[in-house]
């Protein structure tokens, strides 16, 4: 036997299938799909709690990475077993959507500018009021340009930071760095 077939039978490879030509058929074996909620039959109730748990991980994820220009709307949790699956497999593909896109902080041009901002103004997880988080944000403030994110997380200091920032550079849009007048004119970006 020669030592090339020997290496093959070792590794477990048998020589045939070297010289099969490249289009005779072959039976393709796919692994056993997962069942949709780790049981071999899903009820309505499993699924709901899976379309719950996969758009809170959306919904997170979109906000830790500061991509709050992704829309999402409520998951619907009524409907048949199979409308439920399709329901997940939406969900599913939103969460791989998301962690596809670049970070804030990856393709935002005043990204450093906002870190020097910060720099001046408190931590990320600043709770004193009546201003919060790393950009010192009122209330007025957080409802007018966050009112999403402190409906779900309350005042900034609870915002991932590139969300903070986020907000930030939505108010940017209307306002420019004239929230933060002293700490903008320190940076130079004021």
């Amino acid at each position: 036997m020669s030592r090339a077939r020997s290496r093959l039978l070792v590794a477990g490879l048998s020589t045939t299938a070297l010289i099969v030509p490249a289009t005779a058929s072959a039976r393709v074996e796919h692994a056993p799909t997962r069942p949709l909620c780790g049981e071999a039959v899903c009820t309505t109730g499993q699924l709901r709690a899976r379309v719950r748990t996969l758009r809170r991980k959306v919904v997170h994820l979109r906000d830790e990475r500061g991509l709050l220009q992704i829309r999402l709307r409520p998951a619907h949790l009524e409907g048949t077993t199979a409308e439920l699956a399709v329901e997940r497999s939406v969900w599913l593909h939103r969460l791989a959507d998301v962690r596809e896109k670049k970070p804030l902080w990856r393709t935002l041009a005043r990204w450093d500018d906002w870190m020097c901002i910060h720099g001046h103004e408190g931590a990320w997880n600043d709770p004193n009021g009546p201003y919060h988080g790393g950009l010192q944000m009122n209330s007025g403030f957080m409802a007018t340009y966050g009112g999403d994110l402190l409906e779900r997380y309350g005042t900034a200091d609870h915002w991932p930071p590139a969300a903070q920032v986020a907000v930030a550079e939505r108010a940017y849009d209307a306002r420019g760095f004239s929230p933060w007048p002293n700490t903008a004119r320190a940076c130079g970006v004021l």
